[in-house]
């Protein structure tokens, strides 16, 4: 009985464990990801302005 407990809370912590790691680089990556967009917005803003005329 008691190495089931300690072998399910064990698991349970395991389980834990990776869920918030697999959160946290779900979450960095999809911040890389807006970064990315506002640099590109940014490149073609400095493009439209370049070749508008004055």
């Amino acid at each position: 009985m008691d190495f089931w407990y300690n072998f399910f809370l064990f698991a349970f912590l395991i389980v834990i464990l990776v869920l918030v790691i697999l959160i946290y680089v779900n979450v960095n990556s999809q911040e890389d990801q807006m970064e990315d967009q506002v640099e590109d917005v940014l490149d073609a803003v400095e493009v439209i302005a370049a070749t508008s005329p004055r």
